[in-house]
């Protein structure tokens, strides 16, 4: 058992018969390879590399696999700069009077930007954003000018919380089989400053419907992964989010 997946003596077998067929891979192109062949996914559709990179290591140490060297990294790239948060802004209003309210995704040039405000001004602060994720903006329109009052993300949902599985009934089987039906609300941020009754609970409406399709048009095309056997294709189901209604009894801390 590595991570959520099981190997079976098949599974092992075609790990190790692939790096003795192909020893001039480098250990990346080797994870790789297997991760194809197995197939390994995570949730995202993305391949497994580095569990992969483990399994071999922990394959390596008890001598059934010979890995390549390590080749050595070249020198690292500078990171790119920072963006700056948004600037302040004070809203006091009505919801009717910030209307139309609408929830959009994140264009890839912005969310530095996204990251920054989210940081500045969230109470949890914010690093970057794991596995599988959508971001979005709470745009609203006050006195005619366009602004953001907030944003969201939603992040594919941490394998173990015990308070979940308990709530939801799981045992270790159906949360290896269901929880990449679940997407979890890992940031929602009404900006310091903007005081709009009903904005908080009319921004989530509007994030949970179009949800859905965004993730399934951003995560689906590896997700419906082609049966081996059949070779028919397996579309992915959408993803459910909890109701703000009813949550689970989590102690403090734990969502």
């Amino acid at each position: 058992m590595l991570g959520d997946r099981e190997f079976t003596a098949a599974d092992l077998d075609l790990v190790c018969e692939t790096a003795s067929r192909f020893p001039q891979l480098s250990r990346w192109e080797l994870a790789l390879t297997i991760c194809e062949n197995l197939p390994w996914e995570a949730p995202n559709g993305r391949p497994r590399v580095h569990s992969c990179l483990v399994l071999l290591e922990q394959l390596a140490a008890a001598g059934r696999v010979v890995l390549a060297p390590k080749r050595p990294q070249g020198p690292r790239r500078a990171r790119a700069a920072r963006a700056d948060a948004l600037p302040p802004i004070a809203i006091v209003a009505s919801l009717t009077d910030v209307r139309p309210v609408t929830v959009e995704p994140v264009p890839a040039d912005e969310q530095p930007r996204w990251d920054a405000t989210m940081a500045a001004e969230h109470a949890q602060g914010f690093r970057r954003a794991f596995g599988a994720h959508q971001r979005y903006w709470i745009h609203g329109l006050f006195q005619g000018q366009p602004v953001i009052l907030g944003g969201l993300l939603f992040a594919a949902s941490a394998r173990h919380v015990a308070c979940r599985d308990v709530w939801l009934g799981w045992g270790p089987l159906q949360r290896k089989r269901f929880r990449y039906r679940l997407v979890a609300n890992s940031r929602f941020l009404i900006r310091v400053g903007v005081q709009v009754p009903h904005l908080a609970s009319h921004a989530l409406a509007l994030a949970l419907r179009r949800l859905p399709g965004d993730w399934l048009g951003r995560f689906t095309p590896s997700r419906a992964t082609t049966s081996r056997r059949s070779g028919s294709r397996v579309p992915a189901p959408k993803p459910q989010a909890s109701s703000p209604g009813r949550q689970p009894p989590c102690p403090s801390g734990q969502v």
